[in-house]
C-alpha cells in the first residue's frame, strides 16, 4: 500500500467521525476527533482543516454559491490533491533509490574492508615465520661460524706441520731443490687457476644473486624459495662438514708420516720408504700433500660463502619487515574506510525514520 492510498483511508475514517458527530449534535475539536479515529492529533488534525472547509464551502453553496462554481472548486482541490500526491510519491521514490545507492556504496566498502583485513592477517602470519625461520638460521649460523674457527685453528696447525715436514725434505733432498723449485712454480700456477676459477664462480654467483633479487618482487615466492635455499644450504654445509672432516684425518696421517719422518735421518731411501713410494715418486708425494692443503684451504672458503648466504637470508628478512610498515600504511587506511562507512550509516538513518514517520 502506498502513501497516496494511506492517505485517503485515513481521510475518510476522519471525515465519518466528523460526520457521525456532527450528526449526533455533539461540539467538535481536533482532540475528541484524534481520540475517536484513533490518531494522533497533528495527523488528524489535516484532515480536520480540509473537513471543515469542504463543510463552509456545502453551507455556501445552500446560501450564496452556484452549483457550478462549488463543482469547480471541488475539481481543483481534487486536482491539486492528485498534483500533491503524485509529487509525493515521485519524491519518495527518489529517496528510496538514494537510499539503495547508499546502501550499496556502504556494502562494497564493507566488502573492501574485510578483503584488507584479511589481507592484513595473512602478511602478519607470513611475517611471524619469516621471524621465525631468520632465528633458526641465525642459530645455525652462530654454531657454524664456531665451528668454521675450530677447523681453521687445525688448519693453520696443519700448515705448520707440513712448512715443518717441507723444511725437513729439502734438507735432506738438496739434490732435488731443482725439481721442488719446478713443482713449486706447477703449484703457483695451479693455485692461480682454481684462483680464476672462483672468482668466475663468485661472479656467476654475483649474477645469480642479481637474478633472485629481482624475483623478490612477489612475496609469498621469496618466502617459499628462502624455505628451499635453507634447506639446501643446510646440506651443502653438511657435506662440507663431512669433506673437511675427512681431509683432517687424512692430513693427520700425513702428519703422522712427517713425523716419523722427522725422527728418523736415514738415507733418501728409507724416506720414501716411510711414504711407500720410490725415490723417484717423492716430489709427486710432496705435491699430492700441497694439493690436499689446496683443498682445505678450499673447503673453508666453501664454508665462508655459506656464511654469507646466511648474511642474504638475513638481508630477506630486513626486506620482509619492510612490507609490515607497508601493512601499517593499509591499516590507516582501513581506519579512514571505517570512518566514511560510520559517516554513511548516520546519514541513512535519518531517512530511515522519516520513512518510519510517513
Amino acid at each position: 500500500m502506498n502513501e497516496s492510498e494511506q492517505n485517503d483511508q485515513r481521510r475518510e475514517a476522519v471525515f465519518q467521525v466528523l460526520d457521525q458527530l456532527r450528526e449526533q449534535g455533539e461540539r467538535i475539536n481536533a482532540d475528541k476527533v484524534a481520540r475517536l479515529a484513533k490518531m494522533g492529533k497533528q495527523t488528524v488534525l489535516p484532515y480536520y482543516k480540509e473537513w471543515r472547509f469542504l463543510d463552509d464551502v456545502d453551507r455556501q453553496q445552500q446560501d450564496e454559491l452556484p452549483p457550478e462554481l462549488v463543482r469547480t472548486m471541488k475539481r481543483g482541490i481534487a486536482k491539486w490533491k492528485h498534483t500533491l500526491a503524485e509529487e509525493a510519491q515521485s519524491f519518495q521514490e527518489q529517496a528510496n533509490e538514494e537510499i539503495d545507492q547508499l546502501k550499496q556504496t556502504l556494502q562494497s566498502l564493507l566488502d573492501d574492508q574485510h578483503a584488507k583485513e584479511k589481507q592484513l592477517e595473512a602478511l602478519a602470519n607470513e611475517l611471524d615465520q619469516v621471524k621465525e625461520e631468520s632465528g633458526q638460521l641465525r642459530t645455525q649460523s652462530h654454531e657454524k661460524d664456531q665451528a668454521i674457527a675450530g677447523l681453521k685453528a687445525q688448519l693453520g696447525a696443519a700448515e705448520q706441520n707440513n712448512q715443518s715436514l717441507e723444511n725437513q725434505v729439502i734438507q735432506q733432498k738438496k739434490e732435488y731443490e731443482t725439481a721442488t723449485q719446478t713443482l713449486e712454480v706447477k703449484l703457483d700456477q695451479r693455485h692461480q687457476e682454481q684462483l680464476n676459477h672462483w672468482i668466475k664462480v663468485v661472479d656467476d654467483e654475483r649474477r645469480k644473486q642479481q637474478t633472485l633479487e629481482k624475483q623478490l618482487a612477489q612475496h609469498q615466492e621469496v618466502l617459499l624459495k628462502t624455505e628451499k635455499e635453507k634447506n639446501e644450504l643446510s646440506h651443502r654445509l653438511d657435506n662440507k662438514n663431512r669433506a673437511f672432516i675427512e681431509a683432517c684425518e687424512e692430513r693427520n696421517q700425513l702428519k703422522a708420516q712427517c713425523k716419523a719422518l722427522q725422527n728418523n735421518h736415514k738415507p733418501l731411501e728409507q724416506s720414501a720408504l716411510l711414504l711407500d713410494c720410490d725415490t723417484n715418486e717423492l716430489p709427486s708425494q710432496i705435491r699430492e700433500l700441497q694439493g690436499k692443503a689446496q683443498q682445505v684451504d678450499h673447503q673453508a672458503r666453501l664454508l665462508d660463502e655459506s656464511h654469507q648466504q646466511a648474511d642474504n637470508l638475513n638481508h630477506r628478512l630486513q626486506v620482509a619487515e619492510n612490507q609490515l610498515k607497508t601493512v601499517s600504511e593499509l591499516e590507516k587506511q582501513l581506519e579512514k574506510s571505517r570512518g566514511y562507512i560510520e559517516a554513511l550509516e548516520k546519514n541513512t538513518q535519518p531517512s530511515e525514520k522519516k520513512d518510519k514517520r510517513s
